[in-house]
């Protein structure tokens, strides 16, 4: 289903994902993205966010972005910004009665 225009107009920031690969074989195990990348209309505001994990620790993003688009974005997908690359902490399909229309991710800045 298509976003509606209304809430098309509140995404208002482009976004860029890379594609999870693998990881290298050079011995250090850095992840290899795809090179290409798909880019998406979105909105991305600064809000802490506090995720429980299985182990009974936490995860803590500082942003949060929505993106339109019903195509899953994976946790190992580079995420980009302007100009900032983001881990994906959770990513959820949104829906309403009619279908999926958009995706929520959790991210937090990323370290390496």
């Amino acid at each position: 289903m298509a976003l509606q225009s209304r809430f098309k107009e509140l995404m208002a920031h482009s976004v860029s994902v890379k594609a999870f690969l693998r990881r290298s074989t050079d011995g250090y195990g850095a992840p290899v993205y795809s090179t290409a990348s798909n880019s998406y209309t979105a909105r991305v505001t600064a809000r802490h966010t506090v995720l429980p994990r299985p182990d009974g620790h936490t995860f803590v993003g500082d942003h949060v972005a929505w993106l339109a688009t019903t195509k899953r974005i994976g946790l190992k997908d580079q995420f980009t910004f302007s100009g900032t690359t983001y881990e994906v902490l959770s990513e959820t399909p949104m829906a309403d009665d009619v279908g999926a229309h958009h995706q929520k991710l959790i991210l937090r800045r990323s370290t390496g």
